[in-house]
């Protein structure tokens, strides 16, 4: 049962976005270098109903120079995730990179579906 959630979240499309964001992000690489990794237990939790949903994860990163944990904050509606936080902290706690490009408080939402992102303000 433990494996099965842990496949779930994994496969989620939430988690999967974050990950890329983090391995793709300059800031987390030149921190944690490649390659960067999913660690191995993904806390939060996802909960859908047909095409509605929100999500909130804490998925363990790492690389050949540390570790970190990207937190992410989505929301599900007409079958579209719309990402509203999706941050990296680091171990030592010394640096949050925003994954969504958002320096501000009004940090931006990307909107994905099953074939595209992109980045919209809020």
């Amino acid at each position: 049962m433990l494996l099965l959630v842990h496949s779930l979240l994994h496969e989620a499309e939430p988690a999967k976005v974050a990950l890329q964001r983090a391995q793709g992000s300059p800031e987390v690489v030149q921190r944690l270098g490649t390659p960067v990794t999913p660690g191995w237990f993904i806390k939060g939790s996802i909960s859908l109903e047909n095409d509605t949903g929100h999500a909130d994860l804490e998925i363990p990163i790492q690389g050949p120079r540390g570790q970190g944990e990207i937190h992410v904050i989505a929301d599900k509606e007409f079958g579209r995730w719309t990402y509203t936080d999706m941050k990296v902290g680091f171990k030592t706690g010394d640096q949050i990179i925003d994954l969504l490009g958002g320096s501000s408080p009004a940090a931006k939402s990307i909107h994905t579906d099953r074939t595209t992102e992109s980045v919209q303000p809020n």
